[in-house]
């Protein structure tokens, strides 16, 4: 089995979802082929607009507010059946190569991976560069770090880790990890089957592939535009109300990212047809969210749960298995892929063992191979043809911290229910010596959109008379109920370990510096439930 994760893929940049460039160039000939020799899922959702938690959903079939990842400083709940573990039980070589800063062990993956490392060469580079530096300063010819500068020293070395990712392409380093590893795994053992991801992060933003001319096929009218991809975040002059022209031109680099990252996708693909392994291996692609450029006033990702960042692709192949060209038309989550596999190939039970442990407080009807996701091979045979309710959640804190937002959603039927529950920050001060923050509530507001008739979401209908809007707002109520699936999961699941505030290479280069640095964080009391840390849903708001 191949699982693919493209880091900031938008689905509706892909050829195979209906996308026709400007030039006439696709974007995406390889994640078109596998489309076009396997399953499509036209209507595939994410659990959130970020990489983290989005990653945690894939790999452990819970949505966010179950499995505990929805924000930076949280861990994963020990009581998740992990895919990597559960395929290793049943025998596979696993491996996963990874290229951004979120998927590294430090906030909880490579669970039941035999191989687990970050591929991006960043981490490398960032070491040397130190080393070489700390010999200058040994050498008398660089300043020596002042001493008692440690915070300050680690936001920069922090801040400087997760520039380098966005600047620096990774993507050919990955497949060159996949393919290494996966001909040795057949000349060691060309009998065991094997379980392999790769995730490629260089879609995600900055927008800037290794060679121009990935980015020249997509120029508007050949010409290089006015702005490019670099800090796209930060770059004031990308803004909303930006001309058209500007923003084409910034577009057609972050098609030249995907049409460069399909590349080396494909370079694994070729692979898998020359020696033979294609007729036999599953191959899964799926992206973990999308970028936005302002059809909602945003840019990037993480701001809002819109279907610009929240709608994903998902496309299977399995020759003679799965059927080619088929196309699923009922919505799929990202937490359906792990059911999946494990279906596929038959590891349910292995999956059933890990989960055998009883969580109080949890119906039998709760989990399913100890996942809240469910197998995509009902939708795939016919024999489930409905759409699937599917949670969304997202806290966006880090670009506000004194007035943080949550955002709450649930996708069903044809409408997309979304309630956004704006906080603000509030220092208590009984003690001076240890202040304190809590968040208190505002306001919050309640949206209902049709997302067939209005797929851009420009039409909010929470106050219309329609039932069937009514009946979606009371499945949205239902869903986020105290006394729901999602209330139980939350009061009866026991947090993670928080991840350490330093990463190994941040604490390498730290030491480079001439700082001497702990690994570990504050920790949270023991037995500390998921709903005492995670925001409460609010009420769906009647009146605005």
């Amino acid at each position: 089995m191949l699982l693919i994760s493209l880091d900031s893929l938008r689905p509706d940049h892909l050829g195979c979802y209906g996308y026709r460039t400007r030039t006439g160039v696709p974007t995406s000939p390889n994640v078109d082929r596998v489309a076009a020799e396997g399953v499509l899922f036209e209507n595939a959702v994410s659990t959130t607009t970020w990489t983290l938690p989005s990653h945690h959903a894939l790999m452990s079939g819970l949505p966010d507010l179950a499995h505990g990842v929805w924000s930076d400083g949280f861990g994963p709940t020990l009581s998740r059946v992990q895919l990597g573990e559960a395929l290793s039980a049943a025998g596979y070589a696993t491996a996963g190569f990874f290229s951004g800063p979120y998927l590294g062990e430090k906030y909880g993956f490579g669970g039941g991976f035999d191989v687990w490392k970050n591929a991006s060469g960043v981490e490398e580079q960032l070491i040397a560069e130190g080393a070489a530096a700390a010999s200058e300063r040994a050498a008398g010819h660089a300043e020596t770090p002042a001493p008692g500068g440690l915070q300050q020293a680690a936001t920069e070395v922090s801040g400087k880790v997760e520039q380098s990712y966005h600047v620096r392409s990774s993507a050919k380093s990955v497949s060159d990890a996949g393919l290494d590893w996966l001909a040795k795994q057949q000349a060691h053992d060309a009998t065991r089957p094997f379980f392999l991801f790769l995730h490629y992060f260089d879609i995600h933003y900055d927008y800037a592939p290794p060679e121009e001319s990935f980015a020249r096929a997509f120029w508007p009218d050949g010409q290089r535009p006015r702005l490019n991809g670099d800090r796209f975040f930060d770059r004031p002059e990308v803004e909303p109300g930006m001309s058209p022209a500007d923003l084409a031109g910034v577009v057609s680099y972050y098609d030249g990212e995907i049409r460069w990252t399909d590349s080396q996708v494909g370079r694994v693909l070729d692979q898998l047809d020359r020696s033979g392994l294609a007729r036999d291996t599953l191959v899964v692609i799926v992206s973990d969210h999308g970028d936005e450029f302002f059809e909602h006033g945003a840019k990037g990702h993480r701001q809002n749960l819109h279907q610009s960042t929240l709608a994903t692709a998902l496309v299977m192949r399995w020759p003679g298995l799965l059927p080619a060209g088929k196309r699923v038309a009922p919505r799929a989550s990202i937490v359906d892929v792990a059911p999946t596999l494990l279906d596929c190939c038959g590891a349910v039970g292995k999956a059933d063992f890990l989960a055998s442990d009883p969580i109080a407080g949890l119906e039998p009807g709760d989990r399913e191979h100890g996942m809240w996701g469910r197998s995509l091979r009902p939708l795939i045979d016919g024999a489930e043809t409905a759409d699937r309710d599917a949670y969304a959640f997202l806290a966006n804190r880090f670009q506000d911290r004194a007035r943080p937002t949550y955002h709450f959603a649930l996708l069903t039927g044809r409408h997309k229910v979304v309630v956004t529950h704006r906080y603000r920050t509030v220092h208590v001060d009984d003690d001076p010596a240890k202040p304190v923050a809590r968040e208190e509530p505002v306001e919050a507001r309640g949206q209902v959109f049709d997302l067939v008739a209005d797929p851009g979401e420009t039409r909010d209908l929470s106050r219309s008379a329609d039932p069937a809007v009514q009946a979606a707002i009371d499945r949205w109520s239902a869903a986020y109920a105290r006394d729901g699936r999602l209330a139980r999961w939350r009061a009866s699941v026991e947090c993670g370990p928080p991840p350490p505030p330093l990463s190994a290479v941040e604490v390498t280069i730290l030491g480079q510096l001439g700082y001497a640095t702990g690994s570990d964080g504050p920790q949270l009391p023991p037995h500390t439930k998921l709903f005492q840390v995670a925001p409460p849903p609010p009420p769906f708001p009647r009146e605005r």
